[in-house]
């Protein structure tokens, strides 16, 4: 997959320059050695404040640039303001991954350079009338998982009160913050969800800012990690073939009563057999 201001240049009678053919899907480089500076993490904060600032009104051109292309798709088919969107989402990628600790050296300005935790994507110059038509529909549910990842916030009624979770990002960057100042390591495992993360929530942002139409992959076994990890004495294994029966899916809560049952007593008998090991 070529890197980002480097993809093929569409033409007439090309697919993809008439919105028939399947975008590319937005990828991320892993490069991370997992040492961490026990220093830059301690005060990770602090030092990726220049970052946020600059990020903030990047962001907001961001938005500005996604309603221009909303209207430019809408009358035209293409996007215009070249591989502004894309540059932003690298950085987005690159300061993010800063921030959390999937990365441990200060990330160039502007998405300039190769980092430890790279974007690789392509704008998609041509995209569907229809399927922009929708982009805020159909992107809702990308949203959502995208939430998961990230983290969300939200104002509760009149009271003005408001509430912060802090998703898979925040959780893993708040255990791995006292490993890596403990190993000046970031565990494989806790690095590897970062990764996934990130790129799920670059692949919805790109989806939203109208990047391009391919809507977001949410396979973790996509992104290449690094050689394996060594096998652990738990495993589980999966030979699903992603079929499923409409019948039992919607009956699927009762259905499920008789095992939750038989699970708690179980659990209870394991929990006997806990104390007395």
């Amino acid at each position: 997959m070529p890197p980002i201001g480097e993809g093929p240049q569409s033409g007439p009678g090309d697919p993809a320059a008439e919105g028939t053919g399947e975008a590319e899907q937005v990828g991320i480089v892993i490069r991370d050695d997992l040492e961490r500076s026990r220093l830059t993490v301690g005060f990770r904060l602090i030092l990726v404040i220049p970052h946020l600032i600059v990020l903030y009104f990047w962001g907001l051109i961001a938005v500005v640039m996604a309603v221009i292309n909303w209207f430019a798709i809408m009358f035209s088919g293409r996007t215009v303001g070249g591989d502004l969107q894309t540059r932003f989402l690298r950085y987005f990628t690159h300061v993010d991954a800063y921030l959390y600790l999937a990365a441990n050296p200060f990330p160039p300005f502007a998405g300039q350079g190769d980092y430890t935790i790279d974007l690789v994507a392509v704008e998609q110059r041509r995209q569907s009338r229809w399927k922009t038509l929708f982009r805020l529909v159909l992107a809702v549910p990308a949203l959502i998982l995208g939430g998961v990842a990230i983290g969300a916030s939200g104002v509760y009624g009149g009271s003005g009160h408001v509430r912060t979770s802090f998703g898979i990002l925040g959780t893993v960057t708040f255990l791995a913050w006292f490993a890596a100042l403990a190993r000046a390591r970031m565990p494989r495992g806790l690095r590897d969800l970062s990764a996934y993360a990130l790129w799920y929530s670059a692949q919805a942002a790109a989806y939203l800012l109208l990047v391009t139409d391919r809507y977001p992959n949410s396979d973790p076994l996509v992104p290449d990690y690094g050689p394996p990890p060594p096998d652990h004495p738990v495993r589980i294994s999966c030979d699903d073939d992603l079929r499923r029966s409409r019948l039992t899916v919607f009956f699927r809560l009762l259905l499920w009563l008789p095992h939750l049952v038989w699970l708690i007593l179980w659990g209870i008998v394991t929990l006997f057999a806990i104390v007395a090991n």
